[in-house]
């Protein structure tokens, strides 16, 4: 081993057994501030190597089976369902045994010894068979299920992954690690819903999907992943808040198509190399929701009971009217994160995005950091890739730290909150009442912090949606409007860059790049018939190529970072600079790109900003503004906001983005 080596993991605390052998100095051995970003579990990941195969992964809560026909079709298996209370009786429905008409004997399961499982035999089993248990003489749902029916009855359906003629992923997943991610985030059905004709019907939607050219599209915009608003079993309607109403983790929603429909379209989104991201929500569950035999009242995870009579799943009240996991309970917690793994298994995602982290690690009763580490420990163990992302709106450094230290839990990224406070407290102002101290302040302070891992975005579902401390919920588009449409164009066009140029991971609605307006409670859907028009193609294309830049420099990668991507604030004009460094060019001084973004409404003229460079001058790398009056901007030995040397704008437009490069 290299001496250097052994640096990585200096003052790394105490062990949990995760990621051995990771090669840091490699990584960060020129930048000078290697030392703060050690913490970072989404620097220790970059080297790491599964501990596991995930084809070996089989969820303790499951069917497996254990008897084939000659075609290899499967006709019996063994299943098991969590249940600490042993002298219930729990039974296997099925048209098998005319839904309990014929029940034997081994149509029962019966309790494992050492742990708090039922097991027993399904008989009659085949693909695609609905079933209910029998628990105590009520008709529940498996809350384990491959996926749920969407008729007149919500059973469960047993899906055979492994018979002929299912369908195999042909494609492997994205590896995000040493790139920068640009995330589009959306509800599946209304990605699709105004593309072309649309789906046939709702549940051709994932193979409509896969086949229409919309990820293609998706892909001309600049995205490298997608963040897909939760597709697991939820309650019924079509709000897409209802879709975090979540009660079927182990699959898909088969409103949407088949578990086969599903495979079918991540591998259209790996062959056109976007990473797939999913949005789990382990931190609540529905109770009571849906009507008739579909009702959760009746038949849902509530009504699995210990033995003292308490609900087993969790019963705390969560701020939805929705109950709380009990993640005190070592077995609750291993059904949440066996439900994300086996995600990872049978579709190959690329990442997760956990709904409300703050609720898990806070109304935790004692187990919600262990969730969380437990829950990031797994993945890593047979995906170290992964992006893991954690929804957050108050202040936490473990959740970003190293999972071999002591209380890291491991995720990658968290989201800035801050940042988007800036954007909904002064996207509305005029220029003389822009807060730039704020913004300042949302760049530089999650360095003291140790939060500095967050994820970038100008504005996304949830924050807008739900109208957060003040939030419209409007699109940009819409929010902006009153200045005129110029107005509404260049500044959407100057605060979206200014998310993406200042971190080194962004996300945004792709509403936001066609100028669409409404707001996502009335239209969440994309309207690409939108795109017909000047003025929204110009600004996707914008975001397009500001995305390709950010992903094609390794100034903007996460092991690049440093204290001062805030270069300079101009409190008087709304001007804001970042300094961006490659620092693999040079030890401590690596060639330097910087970002200039007018968040004003004034040209400036001989505009000067400072900069620290090795070279004579700098070249335009992008601006929002075409044709540009100048390709190169000479260096001045006069230096400006306490830096060395300085250049001269001749023309910094109002709302322009420059950006210009060391060459």
């Amino acid at each position: 081993m290299k001496l250097l080596h052994l640096v990585c993991f200096i003052g790394l605390g105490v062990s949990q057994g995760y990621g051995v052998g990771v090669d840091c100095i490699g990584l960060l051995q020129n930048n000078p501030f290697k030392n703060e970003l050690y913490r970072y579990e989404t620097i220790r990941k970059n080297h790491l190597r599964p501990e596991a195969e995930i084809k070996d992964f089989h969820p303790v809560h499951s069917i497996v089976v254990t008897e084939r026909d000659g075609q290899g079709n499967a006709t019996r298996g063994r299943i098991r369902v969590l249940s600490d209370n042993a002298k219930q009786s729990i039974a296997v429905l099925s048209d098998a045994n005319r839904w309990g008409l014929e029940l034997k004997p081994e149509d029962y399961l019966k309790p494992v010894e050492g742990g708090p499982y039922f097991e027993g035999d399904f008989l009659g089993l085949r693909h695609g068979m609905e079933y209910r248990l029998l628990v105590d003489g009520k008709q529940l749902i498996d809350p384990a299920s491959d996926t749920y029916t969407t008729g007149e009855y919500l059973n469960s359906i047993f899906w055979d992954f492994e018979r002929p003629g299912a369908y195999q992923q042909k494609h492997a997943g994205v590896d995000l690690r040493g790139k920068y991610p640009v995330i589009a985030e959306f509800v599946l059905a209304e990605l699709v819903k105004q593309w072309g004709n649309g789906p046939a019907t709702k549940d051709s939607t994932y193979r409509y999907i896969g086949d229409s050219g919309v990820i293609q599209q998706l892909k001309h915009m600049g995205y490298n992943a997608v963040e897909l608003l939760p597709f697991n079993s939820s309650v019924d309607g079509d709000r897409w808040d209802f879709r975090y109403q979540v009660f079927g983790m182990y699959g898909p929603d088969r409103r949407h198509g088949t578990p086969d429909d599903f495979a079918y379209m991540i591998d259209k989104f790996h062959e056109a190399g976007i990473a797939v991201i999913m949005d789990a929500v382990i931190g609540h569950y529905p109770h009571a929701a849906n009507t008739g035999s579909r009702s959760l009242k009746d038949i849902g995870l509530q009504q699995w009971r210990k033995t003292d009579g308490r609900p087993l799943y969790g019963d705390a009240d969560s701020p939805w009217a929705t109950k709380r996991y009990d993640f005190a309970n070592p077995y609750i917690r291993r059904f949440l994160t066996e439900g994300v793994v086996n995600h990872f298994k049978r579709y190959r995602l690329d990442g997760v995005r956990v709904d409300n982290l703050d609720g898990v690690r806070m109304y935790h009763e004692g187990g919600g950091e262990a969730m969380l580490q437990e829950f990031a420990g797994t993945i890593r163990k047979y995906r170290p890739d992964a992006l893991l992302i954690g929804e957050m709106f108050f202040g936490e450094n473990r959740v970003t730290q190293r999972l071999d230290w002591a209380g890291g839990m491991g995720f990658d990224q968290r989201t800035h909150s801050d940042l988007f406070d800036f954007f909904k407290d002064n996207w509305l102002k005029y220029t003389e009442n822009i807060n730039m101290a704020g913004v300042r302040a949302a760049v530089r302070n999650p360095w003291g912090w140790g939060e500095q891992m967050r994820i970038q975005y100008p504005t996304n579902h949830d924050e807008a949606a739900n109208r957060r401390d003040g939030a419209t919920g409007a699109y940009p588009a819409t929010l902006l409007n009153g200045g005129g449409w110029d107005y509404v164009v260049k500044k959407t066009k100057a605060w979206g860059a200014l998310a993406m140029l200042s971190g080194s991971s962004y996300l945004d609605l792709p509403q936001m790049r066609i100028l669409q307006e409404g707001d996502y409670w009335r239209n969440p859907h994309m309207e690409w018939w939108l795109l017909q028009h000047a003025a929204q193609r110009n600004t996707m294309e914008y975001f397009a190529s500001l995305s390709r830049l950010v992903q094609e420099k390794p100034h903007f990668l996460a092991e690049n970072l440093h204290p001062n991507v805030e270069n300079h604030t101009d409190y008087d004009n709304k001007v804001i600079s970042f300094e961006r460094i490659n620092f693999d060019t040079g030890h401590n001084t690596g060639k330097k790109i910087y970002a200039v973004i007018n968040l004003g409404h004034k040209s400036l003229y001989n505009y000067r900003v400072g900069v620290n460079a090795r070279s004579n001058g700098f070249r335009t790398l992008f601006s929002s503004e075409f044709p540009y009056n100048a390709e190169w901007f000479d260096k001045h030995h006069v230096g400006d906001h306490g830096k060395m040397d300085s250049i001269v704008i001749p023309h910094l437009r109002p709302y322009e983005v420059l950006v210009v490069e060391e060459p």
